[in-house]
């Protein structure tokens, strides 16, 4: 059995998916298997709609990176409808974000995400934020206190 985090990225930036997917280079514990650059995309892929009902081709993710601000649904909307239609073992959702404010912190934790990351400056920080991220999801929480 494969021990890696398998992750989905759902993130409309292009230059955020590439350095999410640099940085995973250098955080063996996790496998991208896949990502989705609006909100509606992610629904179909979580529902298992039309092209992603096949599942060798696109696994179930252990975690999703979730961008607040997508085209057709935001994140928040994401998280509304997940809270709305529980998925059988459904993934943990991330929110990774470049939002800091406080507001959106305590709506995404309190719409169901797992835990809330403002994206990091550069890619050495993006490698330090996923291996602090690995050690968390393996305990169980990704919540994380905001950096002071």
């Amino acid at each position: 059995m494969d021990d890696k985090i398998r992750v989905l990225i759902a993130d409309d930036l292009e230059s955020e998916r590439m350095l999410l997917k640099i940085a995973f280079r250098q955080a063996p514990a996790f496998e991208i298997i896949g990502e989705v650059e609006d909100g509606l995309e992610l629904i179909r892929y979580l529902s298992g709609e039309a092209k992603y009902a096949d599942r060798k081709k696109y696994p179930w993710p252990d975690l999703v990176f979730l961008d607040l601000k997508m085209p057709k649904r935001s994140g928040f909307e994401v998280l509304d409808w997940l809270r709305r239609n529980p998925l059988k073992d459904a993934p943990k959702i991330l929110v990774f974000t470049a939002s800091d404010e406080p507001s959106d912190r305590v709506k995404a934790l309190g719409l169901g995400a797992h835990g809330f990351q403002v994206k990091p400056l550069g890619p050495k920080d993006y490698v330090t934020m996923l291996k602090k991220l690995e050690a968390r999801y393996w305990k169980g929480s990704l919540r994380d206190e905001p950096d002071k």
